[in-house]
């Protein structure tokens, strides 16, 4: 792990130990869709070019709310200091002024058109329409940091320990010390989604070769292990090997978490009693529990979109699916179902 700063990480390890910690505006699942993390809801302006962010409750580890600020200061420090990935604000994200903030052309970051209209409320401007902009915001890149938090430390100290780190994920960092051989996270009991985060705690250890890693792999020292190409067909000869990897396989999928998740998109937000009526009818009509994305969408006059996915999403659930709508007709009219 080089680093836990996100100006500086340029590592996969790394970003994989900072997303532990840190939530994004929006979140991958499993099918690699975008889908909401800090930000509750999102709104996108009729030409493409405005994106706003209405973000949930969530804190940071040391008690302060998460705010919109804390992404303004995040995102402007990217582009001043102009790191390797700075290039995601300005080539890729598109956000108006941050080429020339990268490049050098303009000094002042604060000329970066991304605004906190209040804490809960970030309102992003684009140079050109970026339809794929909502799947950049779970890039490392774009996290937020504390600026209270972070300007109180010595120069050059951020992310260097757990006490030099804020967490506002599933995990807080518990144990790190750069260039060690060890790193341990544990399940952040204040982080917004608690309740589906699984794990009590995960320990990262550096290992010297890809043998050594298989090797404890095979003693049950580590519980995941990446291995080199050259190791690929001695593994597959392996049949204590193939066991073992099929015996955990199996224990995972015994123990896979049943939510649904369902996804609702409107022309316009749906208010917090419509919220959890559907919320409580999904979760009474697909007897499992179920998690709630909401996307707005101007496009859709004045319909809804509902889509579901999960493990158990056989012909008796996608059945349910036309009830559930039934419960936006009072608010909604027309659309279609997916």
């Amino acid at each position: 792990v080089m680093s836990l700063d996100t100006d500086l990480a340029t590592d996969g390890d790394s970003f994989e130990v900072i997303a532990d910690c840190i939530d994004g505006l929006m979140q991958m699942d499993e099918d690699g869709a975008a889908i909401p993390a800090l930000a509750e809801t999102t709104d996108i302006s009729d030409d493409g070019c405005t994106w706003t962010f209405h973000l949930r409750d969530a804190k940071w580890s040391n008690g302060t709310p998460v705010t919109a600020n804390d992404f303004v200061f995040a995102w402007r420090r990217i582009c001043k200091n102009a790191g390797e990935y700075a290039y995601m604000m300005s080539d890729i994200g598109q956000i108006k002024g941050a080429a020339a903030i990268v490049n050098g052309d303009q000094a002042d970051e604060t000329t970066l058109a991304i605004k906190a209209v209040d804490d809960k409320t970030l309102e992003v401007q684009l140079e050109v329409p970026v339809p794929y902009f909502d799947s950049l915001m779970y890039f490392p890149t774009f996290y937020p940091i504390n600026e209270e938090f972070y300007t109180g430390l010595e120069d050059g100290t951020y992310g260097t320990s757990p006490e030099t780190f804020l967490s506002c994920g599933a995990f807080v960092l518990s144990d790190y010390l750069p260039g060690t051989a060890n790193l341990t996270v544990t399940k952040n009991p204040d982080y917004w989604d608690a309740d589906r985060v699984q794990l009590d705690s995960i320990t990262y250890q550096v290992v010297g070769s890809s043998d050594n890693a298989l090797t404890a792999f095979k003693n049950n020292s580590l519980d995941v292990v990446m291995i080199s190409g050259n190791q690929v067909a001695a593994a597959e000869d392996d049949a204590d090997l193939i066991d073992q990897v099929a015996k955990q396989y199996k224990e995972l999928l015994d123990t896979e978490d049943k939510t649904v998740s369902v996804t609702v998109t409107t022309a316009v937000p749906m208010d917090d009693a419509l919220r959890d009526k559907v919320r409580a009818q999904s979760e009474k009509l697909l007897n499992a529990p179920v998690y709630l994305v909401e996307r707005v969408d101007p496009s859709i006059l004045g319909g809804v979109l509902l889509e579901a996915r999960g493990k158990r999403m056989d012909a008796s659930v996608r059945a349910q699916l036309s009830h559930i709508r039934k419960s936006l007709s009072s608010a909604f009219i027309g659309g279609e179902e997916q």
